[in-house]
C-alpha cells in the first residue's frame, strides 16, 4: 500500500528572514510575510493578497497565514510587510530535498505552502525491527537526525495519500509533531480535522461554517449526493477524501546536476573570519547534499562578490578548489575551503559568496573491518594533499619520483599526487647504491670547511655529456656544524657547493 509522509515547515518563511537578516527595522514590531514571484513586482500587495508567514507578534494579535491582507491591517494598521523572493524560497527546500533523497526515492515539494512529500512505501521497510514492526517511526527519526543541522521547525505526518497527510500535518495538533496514520484508518484521522484541512474555497468553507459544520467528521455521516450538491464542480475531486482514499500525485523533484550553494551578506563582509562563519554553513549543506547522491567533489569554484562601487575593475573574485580523490565529508571539505579563505587578500568588502560543484565523480564506501589492517593514508592524505593545493598551489604538490638516470641533479621529479597512484605506485629507477639527498638545493651554497678525511659517494664523467659540458665532478658525505645535518658536497673546478641535505 501506498505510504506518503508530509513535512509542514511552518516557521521557514520567519526562520529564512532572521537569518538573511532581510528586515532593516528589527524584529519587535509585528510584521508579516509575502510572497514574491518572478512575474509579480509590486511595491505593496493588493488588499486581497493571503498572508504566507506571520511573525510572533503577529499571531499573538490573531494575524495568520492564509488571511488577508484586509483582515490583518483591521487588527493592527501599522503592520509591517516583508516581501521574500519564492526562488529563494525554493531554494532553501531544494536544500531540503537533495537531503531528503538520502532516504527515500521520491521527493517533491510545493513552496506556497512550505510543504515537502516524501514516497516512503518503497523504503520504510528497511527500518523495520521488533520495536517498530513498519519501520515508519525509525525512518522518521533517522530523517530528522539528517535534518537538524539545518534547525528548521517541522511536523511529519504518515498517511496512505499526498493529500492526507498533508492535511494531517499542517491542521493536526499543534504539540505533536510526528503523526503517523495506521494504514487503513485514515478517514477516521481525516474526520478529527478540522474543516480547513479539505481544501475547499473560501465561499464553500463559509457556507459550511454557516451550518454550523467546523469538523470533517461531521460531513463523514452525509451522503455523499448531497455533499455534491453543495459543492462547486472542481471540489468533487476532494471527496474521496472522507473515506480515506487519496489517488493524488505531486510533482517530483529533479535535482539538479552539480549542486550550488550561494549566500548573499546584508550586511558587507570585511574580515576573512566572518566570511569563514557563513562558508562553514554553506560547506555543511553542500557536503550533505552530495553524500545524499553518493557523489564526491573533484573540483570546487569559490567566487566572492565584490562591492562594485569598490571593485569596479573586477567585482568578482574567481577560484578553483582541487581534490585528489572524491571527497564529501565536511571536515574534508571545510578544511580545504578554509585554507583558501584564510589566504584571501580583501581588496573590497564581500556581498555574496558562491560554492559550486564543477566536477564530481561517485564515492565508493565500505564498511571498516574489525579484523583487517586498514591504512590511515588512504583516508587522510587526499585531504591533507587538497589542504597544501589550496595553499602553495596545485602545480608544487605531489609526490617525488625516483628518474631512471645516472645525473644526480635530476634523479628525482615533482609529478601529480592521485589516490589511485598512492594505492599503486608507479615504477622508478634504480636506486644508487649510496645515500641520497631527501632535499636538493635550488641555489647551491659554498662550502669552505675541510674535505680531506670525508668518504666519497660518487664520482662522474661524462654523464649525459650532450646537456652538460664535459667535466669531472665527485660527492661527498660532510657533516655541517652550522647547520647541524648531513649534506652532499660537490667537487669540481677547485670549488666546494653544498648541493643537498641528508636524512642518516
Amino acid at each position: 500500500m501506498r505510504r506518503v509522509l508530509a513535512l509542514f515547515f511552518p516557521d521557514l518563511l520567519v526562520e529564512l528572514i532572521k537569518t538573511l537578516k532581510i528586515r532593516t527595522n528589527g524584529f519587535d514590531r509585528p510584521w508579516v510575510v509575502f510572497l514574491q514571484t518572478e512575474n509579480l513586482h509590486c511595491k505593496v500587495p493588493g488588499r486581497y493578497a493571503r498572508i504566507n508567514a506571520a511573525s510572533s507578534g503577529a499571531r499573538a494579535l490573531n494575524i495568520m497565514p492564509g488571511h488577508t491582507l484586509t483582515s490583518a491591517r483591521a487588527k493592527l494598521r501599522r503592520l509591517d510587510i516583508v516581501k521574500f523572493p519564492e526562488a529563494r524560497l525554493r531554494l532553501e527546500l531544494t536544500r531540503i530535498a537533495d537531503q531528503a533523497l538520502a532516504l527515500a526515492p521520491c521527493v517533491g515539494f510545493e513552496a506556497a505552502r512550505s510543504i515537502m512529500w516524501v514516497e516512503i512505501g518503497d523504503c520504510s521497510h528497511l527500518y523495520r525491527s521488533e520495536e517498530d514492526p513498519t519501520g515508519e517511526s525509525t525512518f522518521l527519526k533517522r530523517l530528522s537526525q539528517l535534518l537538524a543541522p539545518l534547525r528548521h521547525h517541522m511536523r511529519m505526518a504518515v498517511a496512505d495519500g499526498p493529500r492526507l497527510a498533508a492535511a494531517a500535518a499542517m491542521y493536526g495538533p499543534e504539540k505533536q509533531w510526528v503523526h503517523i496514520v495506521p494504514q487503513g484508518q485514515a478517514a477516521a484521522a481525516f474526520g478529527q480535522l478540522s474543516i480547513l484541512a479539505w481544501g475547499l474555497s473560501d465561499e464553500t468553507q463559509e457556507r459550511l461554517n454557516n451550518f454550523g459544520v467546523s469538523k470533517i467528521k461531521q460531513l463523514q455521516t452525509l451522503p455523499i449526493q448531497d455533499l455534491r450538491d453543495r459543492l462547486q464542480p472542481d471540489e468533487w475531486p476532494l471527496l474521496p477524501l472522507l473515506e480515506g482514499k487519496d489517488d493524488g500525485v505531486f510533482e517530483p523533484y529533479r535535482p539538479v546536476t552539480w549542486p550550488e550553494e550561494r549566500l548573499d551578506f546584508d550586511d558587507e563582509i570585511i574580515h576573512t573570519e566572518a566570511l569563514l562563519f557563513a562558508a562553514q554553513r554553506m560547506v555543511q549543506s553542500l557536503s550533505t547534499r552530495l553524500s545524499a547522491r553518493a557523489l564526491g567533489v573533484t573540483r570546487l569554484r569559490a567566487e566572492l562578490s565584490l562591492h562594485r562601487s569598490l571593485a569596479r575593475e573586477n567585482p568578482k573574485h574567481v577560484w578553483w578548489l582541487s581534490f585528489s580523490a572524491p571527497a564529501y565529508r565536511f571536515d574534508a571539505l571545510f578544511s580545504v575551503v578554509r585554507t583558501s579563505i584564510e589566504q584571501l587578500n580583501l581588496v573590497a568588502p564581500a556581498v555574496g559568496f558562491t560554492l559550486a560543484v564543477v566536477e564530481a565523480a561517485p564515492v565508493s564506501r565500505h564498511t571498516l573491518d574489525l579484523f583487517l589492517r586498514e591504512s590511515r593514508a588512504e583516508r587522510l592524505l587526499p585531504q591533507w594533499w587538497a589542504e597544501c593545493a589550496a595553499a602553495l598551489g596545485r602545480e608544487n604538490v605531489g609526490t617525488l619520483e625516483i628518474v631512471d638516470t645516472w645525473n644526480p641533479e635530476e634523479r628525482t621529479r615533482l609529478v601529480p599526487w592521485s589516490a589511485e597512484g598512492f594505492r599503486s605506485p608507479r615504477s622508478v629507477g634504480k636506486p644508487l647504491p649510496v645515500p641520497e639527498p631527501v632535499r636538493w638545493l635550488k641555489t647551491p651554497i659554498p662550502y669552505e670547511g675541510p674535505m680531506t678525511h670525508e668518504p666519497v659517494l660518487l664520482r662522474s664523467h661524462s654523464v649525459e655529456w650532450w646537456k652538460t659540458p664535459d667535466r669531472f665532478r665527485q660527492w661527498r658525505l660532510v657533516w655541517v656544524f652550522w647547520a647541524q645535518a648531513s649534506a652532499w658536497v660537490e667537487e669540481g673546478n677547485g670549488q666546494c657547493w653544498i648541493r643537498g641535505w641528508v636524512d642518516v
